[in-house]
């Protein structure tokens, strides 16, 4: 397993808990009686990862005397452990290339790109001229930091340029740039910054240390 939890919790105790609650809701009595860990110093643990979203309790009967408190993982806590996500991203790729080709893989991620644009950028779309100084730009950027990206919008001499620190795709987009950097990525930021062009001048996928993206605007004509 990757240490994604520890990377996390930061110890031991919380990740043995949590891989015991994978097979089912665990009282702090029968977590204690498992791990060999006082239930004073188990309860502390689950505390503290019900309040980070990990976990949920709830108060269950089984047969006579009061009921027992239960503690479950949440979504937040199942997505703790190793996922291969990559396994369906390679075959689907592979599949659909050998099928369709190369050219009509990377035209469905521009498609795909332009799509979550759609579903994702009403705050966006609205976002020009509205005022307040805002622009298409600054709203992508805010944008893309909500989506759990870091990015900046840099203004230089030659125009604007949109710096990310941290690529949610970066795992598949190390593998395909082309599909991720200039094809999904790209037409998700160009649907949203029209009437601006967006150019990928630079990207970790690439060897860079970030992601660095032109902003054109076009002229009307």
């Amino acid at each position: 397993m990757e240490n994604n939890m520890e990377v996390v919790l930061g110890e031991g105790t919380k990740v043995n808990i949590l891989n015991n609650l994978l097979e089912g809701g665990r009282s702090a009595r029968e977590l204690a009686a498992t791990l060999k860990i006082r239930e004073s110093a188990i309860r502390m643990h689950l505390e503290r990862m019900v309040e980070m979203g990990l976990l949920t309790s709830k108060f269950s009967r089984e047969g006579v005397g009061r009921p027992k408190k239960k503690f479950t993982l949440t979504s937040a806590g199942h997505e703790l452990f190793t996922k291969r996500y990559d396994i369906v991203m390679d075959a689907m790729v592979s599949l659909l290339a050998e099928k369709e080709g190369d050219r009509y893989v990377r035209e469905l991620f521009v498609q795909m790109g332009r799509k979550m644009a759609e579903q994702m950028g009403e705050s966006v779309k609205h976002s020009e001229d509205n005022g307040g100084g805002s622009s298409k730009p600054t709203a992508l950027v805010e944008l893309m930091n909500q989506m759990g990206e870091k990015a900046e919008l840099v203004r230089t001499p030659k125009g604007l340029t949109i710096v990310n620190h941290n690529c949610i795709y970066r795992s598949y987009a190390m593998k395909y740039p082309n599909l991720f950097c200039e094809g999904y990525h790209r037409a998700f930021m160009e649907r949203l910054a029209a009437p601006y062009r967006v150019v990928c001048r630079e990207s970790m996928a690439r060897g860079g240390a970030s992601c660095v993206f032109n902003v054109e605007r076009l002229e009307k004509s």
